[in-house]
């Protein structure tokens, strides 16, 4: 008898959910300003806890969101990141030339006795890279005007 009555306590009651941030509601459910979670459908204005409705956190809640939250692409990270790595980039490459030179010079210098010009690291190489390059070009030139010319039809002689 007993426990009959408390189950049917139970089965009409409510159970309210509480929640301190967007993630403690359901998927489909936020946390809105009273601290507690409502559903995502009856949403009609922005009364989300902290007032954000455009939140990356609000968002996982709430897929569909009714109001026009423009995307951010981490726009303001990435310039920050793509500045350092220019930054870190240019500063290796740096140290890394000036330790090539300075070893290389180091070496060539009092190992291996050799004087002027000649003291440079891997100084035929660094001769030649003009050459190579420009060999490179004409190369690379002359296979887009073969390939440009082929879209063409010939023209006949009369």
């Amino acid at each position: 008898m007993i426990i009959t009555s408390f189950l049917n306590i139970l089965s009409f009651s409510q159970v309210i959910f509480l929640c301190n941030k967007q993630s403690d509601c359901y998927i489909g459910s936020y946390c809105d300003s009273t601290s507690k979670c409502q559903d995502c459908s009856e949403l009609k204005h922005c009364n989300a806890l902290n007032t954000n409705c455009c939140s990356k956190d609000f968002l996982v809640q709430c897929v569909n969101n009714p109001y026009k939250c423009k995307e951010d692409n981490g726009s303001s990270n990435s310039t920050y990141e793509t500045g350092f790595n220019s930054y870190l980039f240019l500063v290796s490459f740096t140290i890394i030339t000036i330790s090539y030179l300075s070893i290389g010079s180091y070496n060539n210098k009092y190992i291996n006795r050799k004087t002027g010009i000649e003291i440079l690291p891997n100084i035929i190489f660094w001769r030649n890279l003009y050459g190579l390059v420009k060999d490179g070009c004409f190369f690379t030139f002359s296979k887009c005007k073969e390939c440009y010319h082929s879209r063409f039809y010939n023209t006949l002689s009369t």
